[in-house]
């Protein structure tokens, strides 16, 4: 089965809704909540954040690249950014589960490490820090922006720097350079169909070549990481006042039945459905 292929069935709600919660003096981190876990993405998806996560009530199997995980209450999962990954309940209906998203650039600055070269991880908390984690997260709607600043360092620091180190480049430089220049073209091009035969000869490469190398970096093929990319632009064009059809076609989505479909595989909500959540945020 392709990668892009690999999904979980369906759970028979149709519009369900993903609480995602902002704060509009942070700019920089976002959470999302499930507590009725039929909202969920069944298909490989990334995010350009790095994520952590937190299982606050029952279980689920998680798929991060090449690692199969099993988390249970009290359990945290980090995976960096642009880290494929799949989501996998055991039981959705039982499943309270809060996601971190905090931007790079933010990580980075304040720590002088590329959250790119931490490796996705399991980590089994303490009560200490499960409880820290807990208020850290229930604070952040409402808190001041210096004051969650503060505690997003002391989290940061707390649970995921003693997890870090160096892991390998993959690749050669050239080869770097090429898959460069290909991730450059598919951002800039997001509603066009590109072709292995363009994208290979961006890459100067023959496109089994290209395909091993972009799955080496990013754990899916272009196609795979086009439709990513096209389904974080429907997001942020839901939060405007657009309509649903002209965001389907200028994400390059064949039609708004398409467009919902693929949405709601990536989102775990309908296009509908999201806008009404960001609407109560």
């Amino acid at each position: 089965m392709d990668e892009n292929e690999r999904s979980i069935p369906a759970t028979g709600k149709e519009d369900s809704v993903v609480t995602i919660v902002r704060n509009p003096s942070v700019d920089y981190a976002e959470l999302k909540v499930g507590d009725d876990t039929k909202e969920y993405s069944r298909r490989l998806h990334s995010h350009p954040e790095l994520s952590v996560g937190v299982i606050e009530e029952g279980g689920t199997d998680i798929w991060v690249r090449d690692e199969s995980f099993r988390l249970s209450p009290g359990d945290m999962i980090y995976f960096p950014p642009e880290k494929v990954h799949l989501c996998d309940p055991k039981n959705a209906s039982s499943l309270r589960f809060v996601m971190l998203y905090l931007k790079t650039d933010w990580f980075r600055m304040r720590f002088a490490v590329d959250p790119c070269r931490i490796p996705q991880f399991r980590k089994r908390l303490t009560k200490r820090q499960f409880g820290m984690a807990r208020n850290f997260f229930r604070s952040f709607p409402d808190a001041p922006a210096e004051r969650f600043e503060a505690d997003a360092v002391i989290f940061a620091q707390t649970l995921l720097i003693d997890s870090f180190r160096a892991v390998e480049t993959p690749g050669t430089l050239e080869a770097a350079e090429g898959i460069r220049r290909v991730q450059d073209r598919i951002q800039a091009s997001l509603a066009e169909e590109l072709s292995l035969d363009e994208l290979s000869e961006i890459a100067h490469v023959n496109k089994y070549t290209l395909v091993r190398n972009f799955r080496k970096r990013f754990g899916i093929t272009p196609h795979a990481y086009q439709l990513n990319l096209r389904i974080r632009r429907a997001k942020e064009f839901l939060r405007q006042d657009r309509t649903i059809a002209d965001i389907a076609a200028e994400c390059g989505f064949a039609d708004q039945s398409h467009f919902d479909k693929t949405f709601g595989m990536y989102v775990g909500a309908s296009p509908s459905g999201y806008r009404k959540s960001q609407a109560r945020t």
